[in-house]
């Protein structure tokens, strides 16, 4: 579901909330009811939700901004509910993704993390890897090659998702 976002209406708007608000005096005839002011209301924001594109389940007013302002979710279509959903789940592959990298990197044993930079294409100076500094590049170098296995991983993914569409 989307944040909530803030929505203003005009007063043209506002006029019609609060006359459908209004109670009406009636006269039964037969087993008719007619809408109770409740009913109006409700109708009234539905067609407003309609107009601007919130969820008129979900309005809530904006306490000290007057009666014009208020919060709703934005309402969405099946197409922008795929959408938004597709994307979500792309963020939180992505972030998956950046874990299991740098989770993976870290187990590396020395020679390995070499060889892996090497398929990379991570840059460094091949004497980096047997001078006494080392251990303080370490941290460094993982971070890098974990950086590029994850450039890596959306490149496949991006690629998976381009073969998925069509």
């Amino acid at each position: 579901m989307y944040p909530r976002t803030e929505y203003e209406m005009n007063e043209e708007q506002l006029a019609q909330i609060l006359d459908a608000s209004k109670p009406v005096p009636v006269m039964m005839i037969g087993n008719y009811a007619p809408s109770s002011p409740q009913a109006n209301a409700n109708a009234a924001w539905a067609k407003l939700g309609t107009e601007m594109g919130f969820d008129s389940d979900t309005v809530r007013p904006i306490s000290g901004r007057g009666q014009r302002f208020f919060t709703a979710v934005p309402s969405e279509t099946a197409q922008q509910r795929q959408e938004r959903l597709e994307q979500e789940a792309a963020a939180k592959l992505a972030a998956k993704m950046s874990v299991l990298a740098t989770q993976f990197v870290d187990d590396l044993p020395f020679d390995v993390l070499i060889e892996w930079a090497n398929i990379l294409g991570v840059e460094h100076d091949e004497k980096q890897w047997l001078d006494d500094e080392w251990p303080e590049k370490d941290s460094e170098q993982r971070a890098k090659v974990a950086e590029a296995m994850e450039k890596v991983g959306k490149k496949a993914q991006a690629e998976r998702d381009r073969r998925n569409k069509r």
